[in-house]
């Protein structure tokens, strides 16, 4: 059977053709009109469907950038003989992070002294340049010793406006904020990671001394 199929050139598979979408966008974007088709060199489509995460769109549909986090799309197209094809295409919604603010030192020179607070900050926004002021963001620190990243902890604040390892909003000056007591830290090298709920995690190095 494949044989005939092939003979009479009705074996290739569906080509789609789709919009472009970037890797990432951050979050409250414009929205993009996405438009896909499909052709079929043999018996020409029998059918072809796409969804955005798990919901049935029509090509021309408006893909908004609204929900952090990551995305999917997926697009099937058959021909009447059965030649399926499926693209899929995967994109993230993201806060515009701001980097670490002073005091943290974004190129990992920082040096900070033993058993003090070491203030980590960060600005998140969206793509109006609006802060973003309730995301759910964490801290975790892990030692690094001969070029090996240990094993994330759970670091200790000495505010008691902080919970656990959850970094707090300060409205007055726009920004996340976790009192980092380094009185838990030993002297060396640490990594801090900062885990954002778009899914997103950013690092800086500091040394202990």
């Amino acid at each position: 059977t494949g044989d005939f199929w092939t003979k009479f050139g009705l074996a290739e598979a569906p080509v789609i053709s789709h919009t472009q979408l970037n890797a990432s966008y951050v979050l409250n974007s414009l929205p993009i009109t996405f438009d896909f088709s499909a052709i079929d060199s043999g018996t020409g489509i029998f059918s072809l469907n796409a969804k955005l995460d798990g919901q049935d769109i029509l090509s021309g549909a408006q893909i908004d950038f609204s929900q952090k986090g990551n995305h999917i799309i997926e697009i099937i197209a058959k021909d009447f003989v059965g030649n399926t094809v499926t693209t899929t295409i995967n994109f993230s919604v993201d806060y515009d992070f701001s980097g670490f603010l002073s005091p943290i030192k974004s190129d990992g020179s920082g040096i900070y002294k033993l058993n003090r607070t070491l203030p980590v900050k960060f600005q998140l926004k969206d793509a109006n340049n609006q802060y973003i002021s309730n995301s759910i963001a964490q801290i975790f620190v892990a030692k690094i010793q001969d070029g090996v990243i240990g094993t994330d902890e759970i670091p200790l604040s000495t505010s008691q406006a902080d919970t656990g390892n959850y970094f707090r909003y300060d409205t007055e000056n726009n920004q996340y904020i976790y009192n980092l007591s380094t009185n838990t830290l030993s002297i060396g090298t640490w990594q801090i990671k900062t885990v954002l709920d778009d899914g997103k995690y950013y690092v800086v190095l500091i040394s202990i001394k």
